[in-house]
């Protein structure tokens, strides 16, 4: 068949699309869009290395404004009925590394066999914590019990039990404690090559960053997406998108259509089986004075930054577009700034995947990471988040100008998903975090536990050790969105009184909102907030069989694991310093992840009372 040929087909096809999501020939377009043209570019092939131009569907505006509405939210076609039905409650899932994977795929495991997971009308994470929110959003949510493997009560919890308990070949914990060798390996292999893929992706954006292509390469291609309506392919497919069913305009059609014709996998969520995902990066930029990280939301339905920001040169941010329309350059536009709904013509040049998102949320795993390779191989340590991050072109929707920027850790303004949800005010957010350090200094465990402390605007030496440092007052400043600092003291006090008493750490408030204009958050509101955190449970190893406790003692109190684990700190060793693992570990052992999860699962079902109640409507 010719190139005309194809070139009639496929604008034939197209012309069937509904207007406000089409894909136009590749040539000089009008400053002001006729949206009834659908024609698409096979000349430059279909292939997520070939330059495309999609019309996409915008919203402009930002999230502390009277009026404006979120597009799953909303009255319009792409607002969720079967959403917009369940309470206003979310679930937050904090960073951490594998840490806070194996953690939050344990309390989210005991929120589902409680019923509850599914309450929820949105479930939020950033870095490690994205990780378990794509896990279960984006696949077959009739296997989600099957795929967070098998809770064992601790009685039962031999150390044989702890490692069956991850599951089989497959589910989530399984692959994901099977990163041992092939990450480091891979990681290392892509790092000391001369075309860097972090560099690379500087200047050929069609090219994966080494992160995203290792994550995928040593635990996502092993994960099957699956379930109605979705992909069957797994959750590490570079040439992929993603949507959502259930909005009112079938977005999820259109979207499918499309992403035939560019040769890409369709990653669906449901959210009558699920809550709506959230995963949260941020736009670095260490020009501007104040504005380092800019919030970067990754949903089924958009991309963006619903915040406006007046500072920057270029504006970035004012608002949110469709996934396949991120990362791009805007070359049709309607005449003065987008109106409240309105579309634009982006050339595309990389439709980012699902894999590549988590990338960009953990992107502070690799920028520590590097640092540690660099040390052991004794070059300079480059801790530089501009150089080891992934690069996307973030254009505004005031005067349609684009840059490129790099895009940092999610955990950066909102490590567990809270800033996401108080953006949309949401009335009860209950948080599982991943505790780093069970220090009784408060400027280290606020420090260690950034997420914490930082929306109480009370971190201390929280990023001073990257480059460039980032001063406290700056990262307090932005980060505000409590101001009472009293709260603060009471969460620090009773995660120690807790800690102490061997109990399930839990801690919960009513907190005054106030306005966040780095952060798009509106003020003047109070939210619900329940956060359980991770620590020693003596009322959980008392429990354990004689066997497993005698694993717990040794691999805290043996002065060999202990110094093995000192000189290596790229692995882990058995249970060392559980449950409170480094961060930059990905190469947990499967009792590590095993027992993570149990204590995680069996915390939940202690609380089952107070979460029965908690998910209750406000």
């Amino acid at each position: 068949m010719t190139s005309i040929s194809i070139f009639v087909l496929i604008s034939t096809v197209l012309l069937m699309i509904l207007p406000g999501f089409v894909i136009t020939q590749n040539c000089q377009a009008p400053q002001s869009l006729n949206y009834s043209e659908a024609i698409i570019d096979v000349l430059g092939g279909l292939s997520q290395g070939a330059e495309k131009l999609i019309n996409t569907t915008v919203w402009p505006g930002d999230a502390t404004e009277p009026g404006f509405i979120f597009p799953e939210l909303s009255d319009g076609p792409f607002g969720i009925p079967a959403l917009q039905k369940k309470a206003n409650i979310g679930i937050g899932v904090s960073g951490g590394g594998l840490r806070a994977v194996f953690l939050g795929l344990g309390y989210l495991r005991g929120m589902h066999m409680l019923g509850l997971l599914n309450k929820a009308r949105y479930l939020g994470g950033a870095s490690g914590g994205s990780f378990v929110v794509a896990l279960t959003s984006y696949t077959d949510p009739m296997k989600l019990s099957k795929n967070l493997g098998n809770y064992v009560p601790p009685h039962l919890l031999t150390p044989e039990q702890i490692t069956a308990s991850i599951g089989g070949k497959g589910t989530f914990m399984y692959e994901l404690s099977q990163m041992d060798p092939t990450f480091y390996q891979r990681y290392l292999e892509i790092f000391a090559r001369p075309d860097n893929y972090y560099v690379a992706s500087k200047t050929h954006p069609q090219r994966e960053s080494g992160f995203a292509r290792v994550l995928a390469m040593a635990a996502f291609n092993n994960i099957k997406a699956g379930g109605k309506g979705n992909s069957k392919m797994p959750l590490g497919q570079f040439n992929s998108t993603v949507t959502s069913l259930g909005t009112r305009g079938k977005i999820h059609k259109k979207i499918k259509e499309a992403a035939k014709m560019l040769g890409l996998e369709v990653y669906v969520t449901d959210s009558t089986q699920v809550p709506f995902p959230l995963i949260l990066s941020n736009i670095y930029d260490p020009t501007v004075a104040n504005f380092e990280f800019t919030p970067l939301e990754f949903t089924p339905l958009y991309s963006g930054v619903p915040l406006g920001l007046n500072g920057t040169s270029p504006y970035y941010g004012q608002g949110l577009v469709e996934p396949l329309g991120f990362n791009g350059q805007v070359v049709a536009h309607p005449d003065g700034p987008a109106q409240a709904e309105d579309t634009i013509t982006v050339k595309s040049l990389f439709i980012q995947p699902l894999v590549g998102k988590l990338a960009s949320s953990g992107s502070l795993l690799a920028v520590v990471l590097n640092g540690f390779i660099d040390a052991s191989r004794g070059v300079g340590v480059n801790n530089s988040i501009a150089s080891l991050s992934e690069y996307y072109q973030i254009y505004n929707l005031y005067d349609y100008t684009s840059k490129r920027f790099p895009i940092a850790d999610g955990g950066y303004t909102d490590n567990e998903g809270l800033i996401a949800m108080l953006r949309r005010k949401v009335s009860k957010i209950l948080i599982f975090y991943s505790i780093a350090s069970s220090s009784t200094d408060k400027a280290v465990w606020s420090a260690n536990n950034s997420g914490l402390s930082q929306p109480f605007g009370l971190c201390q030496n929280c990023y001073t050790n990257l480059t460039p440092s980032i001063a406290d007052d700056v990262i307090n400043n932005i980060s505000k969105v409590f101001n009472q600092s009293e709260k603060f003291d009471d969460l620090f006090n009773t995660y120690h009184k807790n800690l102490c008493a061997g109990k399930v750490n839990t801690w919960r408030s009513k907190l005054q909102v106030v306005e966040n204009k780095f952060l798009g958050v509106p003020g003047g509101w109070e939210v619900d907030l329940l956060v359980v955190m991770n620590a020693p449970i003596k009322d959980w190893e008392d429990k354990l069989p004689p066997a497993t406790k005698e694993l717990l003692k040794k691999s805290r109190d043996d002065p060999s694991y202990l110094a093995q684990a000192a000189t290596d700190p790229l692995s882990t060793h058995a249970l060392v310093g559980f449950p409170l693992f480094d961060i930059l570990v990905f190469n947990y052992k499967p009792e590590a992840a095993g027992a993570l999860g149990s204590i995680a699962t069996w915390s939940v079902l202690e609380l089952n009372k107070t979460m029965s109640d908690f998910m209750q409507s406000p």
